[in-house]
């Protein structure tokens, strides 16, 4: 890319588009490189969240789970998005939330999380 600048003496220098070349060609590679970058953690997190979504599907009785407030507890019962955990042992502490406040769950004791899959 060329440009003409006039000069204060009434004559006209031209001025290539410098070492990068055409600036076009640049906004061009900058815009290909961030559609690229944009669609790779696009995927990495649809991944995730239909994970999420299947782990929440599979709840059950009797799950070890924690949720995302760090409570800790047993599933004792699971209605459409309800879902009801014991947290403590000795004083039969029951907690009802909702399906989506479970984080994650939590292998058992011994069993690593490859074997619960």
């Amino acid at each position: 890319m060329t440009l003409t600048l006039p000069l204060r003496s009434g004559g006209l220098i031209a001025v290539n588009g410098g070492p990068l070349g055409n600036p076009m060609l640049l906004i061009g590679a900058v815009v290909i490189f961030f559609l690229v970058f944009s669609m790779m953690m696009g995927r990495g997190r649809r991944r995730e969240q239909k994970n999420y979504e299947q782990m929440l599907e599979t709840l059950g009785k009797g799950m070890r789970v924690q949720t995302i407030g760090g409570i800790m507890g047993v599933i004792t019962e699971v209605k459409d998005d309800i879902v009801t955990l014991k947290v403590d042992e000795s004083n039969n502490t029951k907690i009802r939330m909702i399906r989506r406040a479970i984080r994650t769950v939590v292998p058992k004791e011994g069993e690593s999380s490859e074997e619960r899959k």
